[in-house]
């Protein structure tokens, strides 16, 4: 109901996206539902497979090239892969986005068992210490391939809520070695330890021009579109009139400025929908649409 009424207020060019990313994470809970029905399937595995065309830029443009995922790990990624391979019969691949994933682990050693919700990141320094007592920040950037700010963010949550300690003190440099505090205790059961997204002020320039420029394609998509139905509709109208029933069609969810309508209008005329009346002037261009 929620995507109908978007539609009604914003029409379909401005809701095709977020349908689309709805239809994808149905579809990912059923896909879901035939996984965890295969006899090799990972049990608690949760996967929401989604399609880049819809979803932001931003999601897939963040994962660091050479992450090295933990072995504990690899079987539930290789158990998915192969079933989803199976289905799809091998046309499509999956792009794994660590940084957007989150794991839940069970303490053994604290006072009492804890639930950590940790990210995929977080999950690789931690297990680490399965197999030593103390490690060194170059060490975890050795062993995740993260480099040196993303395993500081990583770890921040981590020491603040005690679960890390620094041995020695101080400020957290490559050299600060770092152990796991067996007196790590929580109210509650679960704990949530993964960092802070709205501290993390990593959007670049570059990501921002490239999220402007596709509301802008959008845009001009929806406006041409509209005018084409206009001008369908009325077959002949001045600039004013179609700029007022241009705010009828968008209904105050976008309002072109000067310069881009009459950029659209440009575009439309090269392409054969509409072309100048004969009684179009510069200070009162009209429009006929081509049949």
């Amino acid at each position: 109901m929620m995507i109908g009424r978007l539609k009604e207020v914003c029409l379909y060019e401005f809701t095709s996206k977020i349908k689309r990313m709805y239809d994808d994470i149905i579809l990912s809970q059923s896909q879901m539902g035939e996984y965890h029905k295969q006899e090799d399937a990972v049990s608690g595995l949760d996967v929401k497979v989604l399609g880049k065309s819809a979803w932001p830029t931003i999601l897939y443009n963040k994962a660091p090239a050479n992450f090295i995922l933990p072995k504990e790990l690899e079987l539930a990624v290789k158990s998915y892969e192969k079933y989803y391979e199976q289905k799809h019969k091998d046309q499509r691949r999956l792009t794994w986005l660590y940084q957007m994933s989150v794991v839940e682990i069970k303490t053994n050693k604290t006072p009492k068992i804890q639930l950590l919700t940790v990210s995929t990141y977080q999950t690789a320094i931690l297990l680490a210490f399965n197999h030593r007592e103390h490690m060194s920040v170059k060490e975890m950037q050795d062993h995740t391939d993260l480099d040196t700010k993303e395993v500081h963010k990583q770890l921040r949550p981590l020491i603040d809520n005690e679960l890390l300690v620094l041995l020695g003190g101080g400020e957290l440099t490559e050299f600060t070695t770092i152990a796991i505090n067996d007196n790590f205790e929580k109210k509650g059961t679960k704990v949530k330890l993964t960092p802070n997204a709205q501290k993390d002020n990593s959007m670049t320039d570059k990501e921002r021009a490239s999220v402007f420029q596709t509301v802008q394609e959008d845009r001009k998509y929806w406006l041409q579109a509209a005018i084409s139905r206009i001008m369908k509709r009325i077959r002949q109208a001045t600039y004013n009139e179609l700029l007022i029933e241009v705010q009828k069609e968008a209904n105050g969810s976008f309002m072109p400025n000067t310069p881009f309508m009459k950029a659209t209008l440009k575009s439309l005329i090269e392409k054969n929908f509409i072309e100048p009346s004969s009684d179009s002037t510069e200070s009162a261009p009209a429009y006929l649409y081509i049949a």
